[in-house]
């Protein structure tokens, strides 16, 4: 099945520079709020290669994944992304959340 023309871009090799983590993640975010996961994935995924160490893109990573019912590899991408910005609230907030302890 031939891909489309999203899933190509979120295969792309590039060139791409770091600076190209915020279309990727922007895509991958209007992607999950349309409910297109699988593809929203690739999209954050892709994201994170070009920017491995950004909190805010295994934050939107670790949405999808939720989404998706990976809860687990979502809690993990949340891990990392508090460990790597210890003051990033809404990591910390969804992190709690998975772990039962959100506050009310």
């Amino acid at each position: 099945q031939p891909l489309t023309n999203r899933e190509q871009l979120a295969k792309s090799e590039g060139p791409c520079a770091r600076e190209h983590k915020f279309m990727f993640s922007d895509c991958g975010t209007a992607l999950r709020r349309r409910n297109v996961y699988v593809l929203a994935q690739q999209f954050h995924e892709r994201a994170r290669e070009l920017a491995p160490d950004d909190e805010h893109v295994l934050f939107n990573l670790a949405r999808v994944l939720y989404e998706r019912g990976k809860t687990d590899k979502a809690r993990e991408c949340l891990a990392m992304s508090v460990e790597m910005a210890p003051d990033f609230q809404a990591g910390k907030d969804f992190l709690a959340f998975l772990e039962g302890t959100a506050r009310s």
